[in-house]
């Protein structure tokens, strides 16, 4: 029965001997055999280094999306700081500009 398999163990003619077309096959078979565990070799070490490549990136994409974060951090604390004392009236704090609960227009006269 023939599985697609070649027999390369005992591939001897009817009278014991191995032919020279046999032995030519079993060289080529043995050769195909090296090339593609070569191949499979490429595609795994090929796979390592993608997996390796992956990685790096996606630590340089965190490092970035943190980088991002805290300067966003930074600029929202500026923000807040620099308008601290004008946020809403409706919070009870005075508005940027006025005093007393009056509010100055640019002549300087209150309202």
């Amino acid at each position: 029965m023939n599985d697609g398999y070649v027999d390369v163990v005992k591939p001897v003619t009817t009278d014991g001997y191995i032919s020279q077309e046999e032995l030519s096959l079993i060289k080529q078979l043995e050769r195909n055999a090296g090339d593609a565990t070569k191949q499979c070799e490429i595609a795994r070490l090929s796979q390592q280094k993608a997996h390796a490549e992956m990685r790096a990136a996606e630590a340089e994409l965190r490092a970035a999306e943190a980088e991002y974060n805290g300067t966003i951090m930074k600029l929202l604390w500026k923000y807040k700081l620099e308008n601290a004392d004008g946020i809403r009236q409706s919070d009870g704090l005075i508005m940027k500009g006025e005093k007393n609960g009056t509010k100055e227009n640019d002549a300087g006269s209150k309202s």
